[in-house]
């Protein structure tokens, strides 16, 4: 490691949220501003394609990956579904913790996210104290477990 190295500041953590909705993604961002004591970059991918090339791109680029990635299961393009077998099919990519945050509340979609490798599984509230619960929630998420382990 160089001086150059050693004097460049850490990387910021960041998180990728799936969301193609613009009010659900603005809402989903004070969430976790609310929630998460540290500061993160919060990156959108507005559909699973785009969410998947910014993951290729920064794997290949070696850059560090997200902490978390909060994802919608209804989106264009690419759902939810398909990108977390994309995501948990991969040896470097399923190491990353996935928020699966959508309004669907059917306990099958559930099990088969969490089938598929999702770490949570929340749905979009539809109150302020609901919010403040999904808040929490993430807030406790980020906290309690160990960083994601992403080296290859």
């Amino acid at each position: 490691m160089t001086a150059t190295e050693l004097n460049k500041p850490a990387p910021k953590p960041w998180i990728l949220v799936f969301e193609d909705d613009d009010d659900d993604y603005m809402m989903e961002v004070k969430w976790m501003r609310e929630g998460i004591p540290i500061e993160v970059e919060i990156i959108r991918a507005a559909n699973g394609v785009q969410g998947m090339d910014i993951l290729t791109k920064s794997l290949a680029a070696g850059n560090q990956l997200p902490g978390i990635i909060i994802m919608d299961l209804n989106m264009p393009r690419m759902g939810g579904k398909e990108v977390l077998k994309q995501i948990c099919g991969h040896p470097v990519l399923r190491k990353i913790r996935v928020v699966v945050l959508t309004t669907s509340r059917a306990p099958e979609d559930e099990a088969e996210a969490r089938s598929l490798g999702a770490a949570s599984y929340l749905c979009k509230p539809d109150n302020v104290d609901d919010m403040h619960k999904i808040a929490g929630s993430l807030k406790s998420f980020w906290e309690n477990l160990p960083p994601a382990d992403v080296s290859s």
